[in-house]
C-alpha cells in the first residue's frame, strides 16, 4: 500500500476526474524491480490540451467507444482482454496466464516453485502499475 492516504479531488489536478480519485496515493509507492520508473515516462510529459497529438489521441479514444465505429484490429484486442470473469481485468488474466504456465511447465508440483512464480508475476504487475500511474 501507500501512505498517506491520498485523494485527488474531482475537477481539479491533470488529469481532471469527474469524481474523487481515491487512489492517488498509489503514485507514491516504491516499485519492486523497476529501479527507476522514470524510464517509462515521456521526457516531454503528456502533450498539451491544444496541441495536434492530444486532439488525435482524443479523437481515437472517442471512437474506441463509439458502437459504429469498427476496427477489427481492435475488436481482437478487445475480444483477448475482456476477461469472462473470474479475475480482475487485466491484472487477473495475468494470474490466469500464470496458473496456466504453472500448470504446463510442471510447477504446481512444488509448493515453493508455484509461490514464487505467482509472486514474482504480483510483484511484476504492481511495478508496471507504477510506472504508468
Amino acid at each position: 500500500g501507500s501512505t498517506p492516504r491520498e485523494t485527488q479531488l474531482a475537477g481539479e489536478g491533470v488529469p481532471l476526474f469527474r469524481s474523487d480519485f481515491g487512489s492517488a496515493a498509489f503514485r507514491n509507492v516504491e516499485p519492486l524491480f523497476v529501479e527507476d520508473a522514470l524510464v517509462y515516462v515521456s521526457p516531454n510529459g503528456p502533450p498539451a490540451l491544444d496541441s495536434p497529438e492530444y486532439a488525435a489521441a482524443h479523437t481515437e479514444v472517442r471512437l474506441l467507444g463509439d458502437v459504429r465505429y469498427i476496427n477489427t484490429e481492435y475488436d481482437e484486442i478487445f475480444s483477448f482482454w475482456q476477461a469472462r470473469g473470474g479475475s480482475v481485468r487485466p491484472p487477473g488474466e495475468w494470474i490466469k496466464i500464470t496458473q496456466a504456465v504453472a500448470e504446463q511447465q510442471g510447477t504446481t508440483e512444488s509448493l515453493i516453485q508455484t509461490s514464487l512464480l505467482f509472486a514474482t508475476m504480483s510483484m511484476a504487475l504492481n511495478d508496471a502499475s507504477i510506472a504508468v500511474v
